[in-house]
């Protein structure tokens, strides 16, 4: 049987190894590391090695966040007020669970395709004149 590798000190990109912890229950070492954003993570050294494991999760989390707000009008919990008219208009249209949808989308109206983006909805409607206007 080989050696275990010692990991401690080696940088995994935002980890760095502290100490082995333990085994898992498949026989993997566990390292606990300390995250450049302060945090500590738990990872097994295969994992470490191998690129699968590369920060305490707040990689995962900036990028999830830059996906979710690429046209910065939707970001979590301050929906622009374009946003909230394009969404609303979409629901009108395109969901029979909403209240409106008799008054739209059972009566054959419809959003055009282009606007299933909000991006090209916000380029061809642009930004509203003022709070008064709906859409």
């Amino acid at each position: 049987m080989s050696r275990p590798l010692e990991l401690a000190g080696k940088r995994f990109g935002r980890l760095i190894a502290i100490e082995c912890v333990g085994i898992n229950r498949v026989g993997l070492r566990l390292w606990r590391c300390q995250c450049d954003c302060g945090n500590e993570k738990t990872a097994a050294g295969r994992d470490l090695r191998r690129g699968h494991t590369v920060s305490c999760g707040c990689v995962h989390a900036t990028q999830l966040g830059i996906m979710l707000t690429k046209h910065g009008h939707a970001k979590a919990k301050s929906e622009t007020s374009e946003y909230r008219s394009w969404r609303a208009m979409r629901e009108r249209c395109l969901n029979r669970n909403n209240k409106k949808f008799k008054d739209y989308g059972a009566r054959g109206i419809k959003v055009c395709a282009r606007w299933d983006n909000f991006e090209d909805f916000l380029a061809d409607m642009g930004p509203k004149p003022t709070p008064k206007h709906t859409i």
